[in-house]
This record gives C-alpha cells, sequence and structure tokens, in this order.
C-alpha cells in the first residue's frame, strides 16, 4: 500500500532522529519547499563537540543539546517557497518562538506532544498550522482536533 507524502516525511524524521547521541531522547527533523526536502536536523551537541554520553548532567536536563529543527532550520538554504516542518517530537516553547518570529514554516507536523504543549498553542496563534500524525498515518488538525485528509495539505 502507498503511503502519503507526510507518512514519508514522518518515517524520514524517525530515520534521521537515529543519529541522535542525546540521553533525554531522539529527536529528527526535516524541512521541505515544495515537495522537496531541503533541510534534515536531529538534537545533540554542536557538530564537532564530543557526543553525549557521559558529557551530560541528567539531573539539570540537557544544556549542551541543540534541538533538531533549530539544527534543520541552520542548514536550511535561502527560502524560495513555503516551507513545512516535519519533526519527531512537537518543538518546545523556545524553539516555536523562533519558528512563529524568525523563520517563514507555514505548517508544523510531529509524531509525539512534548511535555509542555504552550509553544504549539503559540504558533497556532501566529497563523503556523499544526498537525499530528499518529503511526497510521491519521492526521489530526491540532489546533481544532480534527481529522484531515492528506491530499489537502499539499498545494499542487
Amino acid at each position: 500500500m502507498r503511503i502519503s507524502r507526510p507518512q514519508m516525511y514522518m518515517q524520514i524524521a524517525e530515520i534521521i532522529a537515529r543519529r541522535s547521541t542525546c540521553n533525554r531522547g531522539n529527536v529528527g527533523a526535516i524541512i521541505i519547499e515544495n515537495k522537496n526536502i531541503v533541510s534534515m536536523g536531529y538534537n545533540g551537541p554542536a557538530a564537532g563537540e564530543a557526543h553525549c554520553g557521559d558529557q551530560c548532567d541528567m539531573t539539570q536536563g540537557c544544556t549542551r543539546s541543540t534541538h533538531a529543527e533549530m539544527n534543520a532550520i541552520s542548514k536550511a538554504p535561502p527560502q524560495r517557497g513555503s516551507r513545512d516542518l516535519y519533526i519527531t517530537l512537537s518543538p518546545c516553547l523556545s524553539c516555536c518562538k523562533t519558528l512563529a518570529f524568525d523563520h517563514d514554516i507555514d505548517q508544523i507536523f510531529f509524531k509525539e506532544e512534548y511535555r509542555d504543549i504552550s509553544g504549539l498553542e503559540l504558533v497556532s496563534e501566529e497563523c503556523i498550522e499544526v498537525y499530528q500524525i499518529i503511526p497510521n498515518g491519521i492526521i489530526f488538525d491540532w489546533k481544532n482536533n480534527v481529522v484531515v485528509d492528506s491530499h489537502t495539505l499539499y498545494r499542487t
């Protein structure tokens, strides 16, 4: 059975997440522009720094890791069209502030909700559409809590 584009992109983000060295969790992100992947990222220390391992103090939370979506944005080429972000874990409040005010992301697709959803509330107020993709491919409009058809999400 053929999977939808959103399912395909999310599965790619899941594979990218497997590159993460963070002990707290593995998160992958891709940025799509005109139905093409233009950038990808995963969470972990900056390029060239030691992998997490014993370097992290798990009681204080991660202070060395760059979030997956910020890694993807930092590597993205100049924008030429509308962009969608696919990420395995919904962005935190800090990342959502950056996405809402500093970058032209039109849609965010995530698999699992982060423990604090205030960031999703912020971006949905800033006219960024937010969707959750569950493993069987069903897509929920996060703000309105309704199922959407994946074919209506993509511009021709």
